[in-house]
């Protein structure tokens, strides 16, 4: 059963967030290349504290994460930088990490204390509130997945990604120049709640689209041309919080079939596809603020969007599903749902 792993930080001083939250980066980065990590999500709550949320196939790859690299070396140093430290560990049946609201019920109920050598009058009587979700930075945890360098115009870009992301998840503004607009008025109801403050348009029957990741930090589809024409270039701060230097997003309704191209060989064989296969797209969630586009496979495997690579390939086959509802309903009860 898959391994749940979750931890509260607390920083004791401001002058250590910006090593913290470098040190996040490569940590979250190696985590989600680290063998048998199924998820990663990451929580900026209010006083500089924050949540993490991992998913792990067994306990072996967990341990085999936290022992190594980046996260190894960043946990010599988390007792001097925080006043408040604590971790729990649960197996569950569901392959989908926890909610915030569970992370937070179980760490209270069986959670204990990490060691830290200024520890805070709370941390002493394990006392916490609970965290405050409003604050999610969604396209944080994405942005640490990404992050690939430590120069300076990457580790900047990098940040303008989180800083405007967090505009438009916590905010709910969009910036078109320089005039922040509401961003359900720019919303397409197809579209997953993580690309509604982009351009966004209806897919065309027979056009073959690519996946991209935005700025928003969610992967989604957009067309070839858009990406070659919307490449950035690093001119001044303002280009980074520019719309209109971003793809327009092409929204897929449910039920559309779609040929996915360039399968990538570890979910070849996690799905027992091949390389090309026939998809239908599904909407498997209608929870406000959680990533609900996925993919299902003809030998009834769903897998989310957010799995899936960057620049995979995807057709267009038909924009209405050419099963029967009665089938469709059949196959999703029977499938095994693995994102």
């Amino acid at each position: 059963m898959p391994l749940v792993a979750i931890t509260r930080l607390r920083m004791r001083s401001w002058r250590y967030l910006p090593m913290f939250f470098l040190q996040a980066l490569r940590s979250a980065r190696q985590s989600a290349k680290a063998e048998g990590n199924l998820a990663t999500r990451l929580l900026r709550d209010r006083k500089k504290t924050f949540w993490t949320v991992t998913l792990w196939t067994t306990d072996t790859a967990m341990k085999g994460f936290m022992l190594s690299g980046v996260h190894r070396r960043v946990m010599d140093k988390l007792p001097d930088w925080c006043d408040e430290a604590a971790v729990v560990h649960w197996q569950q049946e569901s392959s989908e990490p926890p909610t915030w609201a569970e992370a937070y019920s179980r760490l209270w109920r069986e959670g204990r204390r990490s060691k830290v050598n200024h520890p805070s009058p709370a941390h002493t009587a394990f006392e916490f509130p609970e965290p405050r979700v409003g604050r999610r930075l969604k396209s944080v945890s994405s942005s640490l997945l990404r992050f690939r360098s430590v120069r300076t115009k990457t580790i900047s870009a990098e940040i303008a990604r989180v800083v405007r992301s967090a505009l438009m998840d916590s905010v709910g503004i969009v910036f078109v120049g320089r005039i922040c607009l509401p961003r359900n008025q720019r919303r397409h109801p197809m579209c997953d709640y993580s690309l509604g403050g982009l351009r966004t348009r209806l897919a065309v029957e027979g056009e073959e689209l690519v996946l991209y990741r935005f700025p928003t930090g969610s992967i989604g589809l957009t067309s070839a041309s858009e990406v070659a024409a919307h490449k950035k270039e690093f001119r001044g701060w303002q280009r980074w919080f520019d719309p209109r230097e971003v793809p327009c997003a092409v929204c897929i309704p449910p039920g559309a079939c779609l040929l996915l191209h360039d399968i990538p060989d570890h979910l070849q064989k996690q799905l027992g596809v091949g390389v090309v296969e026939n998809v239908v797209f599904t909407q498997r969630s209608a929870d406000v603020g959680r990533h609900r586009d996925g993919l299902r496979f003809t030998n009834g495997q769903e897998i989310m969007l957010q799995r899936l690579a960057e620049r995979q390939r995807a057709a267009v086959l038909s924009l209405s599903s050419a099963v029967p509802e009665e089938e469709t309903d059949a196959v999703a009860l029977a499938s095994v749902a693995v994102a």
